[in-house]
């Protein structure tokens, strides 16, 4: 099994919490958005999870993708660099005897920056580079992950020729839909069941009590292509309130950082020559 974290810290010192998390969970990717290097330094927190872990973490700095920081029990020979922009950086993940992953990790723009038409009309264009990666690296075993800044239900994430992310497991099996000669995969977005207080944990990942709606938001999250479907643990998919010694939130809102960090795991089939 396979453990992935993403946290966008908006660019606190937080060193000590995702250690925690790493140790607590035992995660192999650890993946940060809005990482200030102004307060901070790669070697810090690289330091504190070596200190707590017996295997080593490398730091996998990106090229253009300077607000995105990764670091993993995997070296860049297996968590290789493919591809980044300004908003994204995508890794091939090819461990031995296990299927490659191509992990597509992203910082989308704000919306205090973009209307969400402009987000919507962003998304199309984002959505081709990733069927690009996927045509790079030969396979659609993918994962997206990160800040999207939108909601689940907003229309970049769920067009067709957007992200196309829909809530439904049985119909991300389907694989895809066509629309005149094209054919556009399906991503599954497991996030919608984050929503509201009937769920575990917080009712988002994102707080803002400044707009004009319902204060809670889910923007980060994690989306699989079908390929990845049966090898994705849903139930081990958590928004963590709690770094496994201090809570993250106080008075139910966010303390530290005003994203909560989101865990996944995937178990993927050793040997199976059908990949």
């Amino acid at each position: 099994m396979t453990t992935f974290l993403f946290w966008n810290i908006n660019g606190k010192p937080l060193h000590k919490n995702i250690a925690s998390i790493v140790q607590t969970y035992h995660v192999d990717v650890v993946m940060l958005a809005e990482y200030d290097e102004n307060k901070t330094v790669p070697g810090d927190l690289l330091q504190l999870l070596n200190q707590y872990e017996q295997t080593a973490y490398y730091f996998l700095p990106g090229e253009t993708c300077k607000k995105i920081w990764i670091f993993s029990r995997f070296s860049d020979i297996h968590l290789k660099l493919i591809d980044d922009g300004k908003h994204f950086t995508a890794r091939h993940l090819t461990l031995p005897g296990l299927p490659s992953i191509l992990m597509v990790i992203s910082h989308l723009p704000s919306k205090l920056r973009s209307s969400e038409f402009e987000q919507a009309l962003e998304m199309p264009l984002f959505a081709q580079k990733i069927r690009q990666l996927e045509q790079q690296v030969n396979h659609a075993r993918t994962i997206l992950v990160g800040d999207l800044n939108m909601n689940p239900f907003e229309h970049g994430v769920t067009y067709l020729k957007g992200l196309h992310a829909t809530l439904s497991l049985a119909q991300a099996k389907k694989g895809g839909r066509k629309s005149g000669n094209e054919s556009y995969p399906y991503f599954y977005n497991p996030m919608w069941n984050f929503f509201g207080d009937f769920t575990p944990g917080s009712p988002g990942t994102y707080y803002y009590d400044k707009g004009k709606d319902n204060f809670w938001h889910i923007f980060d999250q994690v989306m699989l292509r079908p390929a990845l479907l049966d090898y994705f643990n849903i139930s081990n998919l958590q928004v963590l309130d709690n770094d496994g010694e201090v809570p993250l939130l106080e008075e139910g809102v966010p303390k530290l950082s005003d994203h909560l960090p989101i865990l996944f795991t995937l178990t993927l089939p050793q040997g199976d020559s059908s990949w």
